[in-house]
């Protein structure tokens, strides 16, 4: 699936509904962003993985399969590890999060 492939498969073609589904999306990461800083700062692993897995099918619905995948990966790592992972891989995945929904908004718009 290319970038804009998700419009058809999942939106009709129907690229405002395609963007009206994302900033539904887009509001709730970043309403919920903080949330991540919280968890990690309290070692709750458990409610981490639970708000990456709430975010998860998004990111691969709107054509970023790899995101998903990584995201994926990290729930699964803190599930089965029963810890919280390190600053440096909290700060990556922030980040990679933060780009991929910049990605998706450009290749909707």
């Amino acid at each position: 699936m290319n970038n804009t492939d998700f419009i058809s498969v999942y939106f009709m073609g129907e690229k405002d509904l395609a963007l009206m589904s994302f900033n539904l999306f887009e509001h709730d990461i970043y309403e919920n962003f903080p949330k991540l800083d919280e968890y990690f700062s309290a070692s709750n692993f458990i409610d981490y993985a639970k708000l990456l897995h709430k975010w998860k099918p998004n990111f691969k619905m709107f054509g970023n399969q790899s995101l998903s995948e990584e995201i994926s990966d990290a729930e699964r790592g803190l599930k089965q590890s029963l810890t919280m992972f390190s600053l440096k891989s909290h700060e990556t995945l922030k980040a990679h999060i933060t780009d991929g929904v910049k990605q998706i908004k450009q290749n909707i718009i």
